[in-house]
């Protein structure tokens, strides 16, 4: 298992990807903590932590430029939304990208919604939280507030699921069909 160090996160790949975001790459390296990362100046717009072995969401230096968190096919099954918060980094989070983690609960997603106030898209495909475990009361009680409340967009198996705009504006469109013609 590797740990993130100065001298690792120097030797790091570094590029600008197709959004034009700076993107630190640590995918597939065997991580199985966010530490150290303070060690990563505030240079980054975009941290590629996917492909590791995380569990936990936690551990953020104060960052203020950090808006997209890439951490596909790790085992994060816990937030800790009070260091988002406590960190700077859920204030200017855009994008979460969390397929094929350990997510379970629905509350752990709406605590999550609101650490992160400009969140626009939360990617969740391949999670135990996207099965029919939950009731439909439920996830529906969820996801009004994700989409109509906090504008947020999500990708949930193979839905994506975004607010809907004009009179349909207390409506969450899934695939194209509102939630009131399911």
């Amino acid at each position: 298992m590797v740990r993130i160090t100065a001298q690792l996160l120097s030797v790091a790949e570094q590029r600008v990807n197709p959004l034009q975001d700076r993107e630190l790459v640590l995918s597939g390296l065997g991580i199985v903590a966010i530490e150290n990362m303070a060690a990563a100046a505030d240079h980054f717009d975009c941290w590629d932590l996917s492909n590791n072995f995380l569990t936990a969401l936690d551990n953020f230096p104060k960052r203020k430029r950090l808006s997209h968190l890439l951490l596909s096919n790790n085992r994060i099954s816990t937030f800790m939304v009070q260091n988002l918060i406590n960190s700077g980094v859920g204030a200017n989070l855009r994008t979460i990208t969390l397929s094929n983690n350990n997510v379970e609960s629905l509350q752990q997603i709406a605590n999550l919604a609101k650490a992160c106030p400009k969140l626009e898209f939360l990617t969740l495909t391949g999670n135990p939280v996207t099965s029919k475990q939950h009731s439909t009361k439920a996830k529906r009680r969820i996801l009004i507030y994700l989409f109509l409340v906090e504008k947020i967009s999500l990708v949930l198996a193979n839905a994506s699921i975004k607010p809907v705009a004009g009179d349909q504006a207390n409506s969450v469109s899934v695939s194209g069909k509102r939630e009131d013609q399911r």
